[in-house]
């Protein structure tokens, strides 16, 4: 039996490892890291990761102002008018996509 105490960068890995099937793809392709040039590429491939999620955000975010503004819109309309019913079958559909992406 070791009584070794287990080294920081086993103590950082233990977990992911263990948990490595329950890792979401991207997740579990990265190991611990262990030299300053596989930090490198790690930080290398988050900052172009990085820069398409802030890209992809920016339109989502740009949306939700749009959609936003066409639920103002829905308030003051007509219910019963063409313009109504299309605008709210829009804020429907927003809606069932909004849920979907977030369960």
């Amino acid at each position: 039996e070791s009584t070794e105490e287990p080294t920081a960068v086993e103590k950082r890995s233990s977990p992911l490892q263990a948990e490595s099937s329950a890792l979401p793809d991207d997740l579990s392709q990265f190991s611990a890291i262990t030299s300053h040039e596989q930090r490198a590429r790690y930080k290398e491939e988050f900052n172009t990761e990085y820069s398409k999620y802030l890209e992809l955000k920016l339109k989502i975010d740009q949306v939700t102002i749009e959609f936003n503004s066409l639920r103002d819109q829905l308030a003051t309309c007509p219910k019963k008018s063409d313009e109504y019913k299309v605008q709210h079958a829009l804020l429907c559909f927003y809606t069932t996509l909004q849920i979907n992406v977030t369960s």
